[in-house]
């Protein structure tokens, strides 16, 4: 693409040229001008697009995120480390979740799930996050009863949805086909 560098009779400067003539960022203000006259109807076509194309917008979006795993890490740690109230805000939530969890809660889920994930039946022996089933986030508690052992791969793919909305997601969701489908999904436990 030609450009060239003249001296522009609106903007008073030496500035670079498209190919028709029009100085860059004489047009550069006017579409951005135009742009915030125009939000409302620029922000719903692409709440349109977005409705439209959640699927796709999703997979893409999983792809991106376990192809740049380690970039995303490190943007959340600088991120942190910019904010600390990041941390006291994530940390002030789990403390004021309702109930107390005791003690020996993993032993008694490692014994009760026998050393399987409860999302994909994968074996616990290597690792495993203690989650929440309804996380603290979205109102859940610390009690007995909200709290399951995942593998870390599911628990961190799982983030903040219910363990029916993740099972649900992953069922549908072409990229996580490793399911354990005796699950029953209202309650997130193997059926009977």
């Amino acid at each position: 693409m030609y450009s060239c560098l003249k001296l522009c009779k609106k903007c008073a400067i030496v500035t670079e040229r498209y190919n028709d003539g029009k100085c860059k960022p004489c047009v550069r203000a006017k579409n951005n001008r135009w742009a915030a006259k125009n939000r409302e109807s620029i922000n719903k076509k692409h709440r349109q697009w977005n409705a439209e194309n959640a699927e796709a917008k999703r997979a893409t979006n999983a792809r991106y995120r376990a192809k740049n795993q380690k970039l995303i890490n490190e943007r959340r740690k600088a991120k942190r480390a910019l904010d600390p109230s990041i941390e006291k805000n994530k940390s002030a939530k789990r403390r004021s979740a309702k109930g107390v969890l005791p003690k020996d809660i993993v032993d008694k889920l490692l014994t009760s799930q026998n050393w399987k994930c409860r999302c994909c039946n994968g074996s616990l022996e290597d690792g495993y996050h203690l989650d929440h089933i309804v996380p603290i986030s979205r109102g859940g508690t610390n009690t007995e009863d909200n709290v399951q052992l995942l593998l870390p791969q599911c628990n961190l793919q799982k983030y903040n949805l219910t363990f029916e909305e993740f099972l649900a997601k992953r069922r549908n969701n072409s990229l996580h086909v490793n399911v354990n489908d005796d699950i029953n999904t209202v309650l997130g436990y193997p059926a009977c």
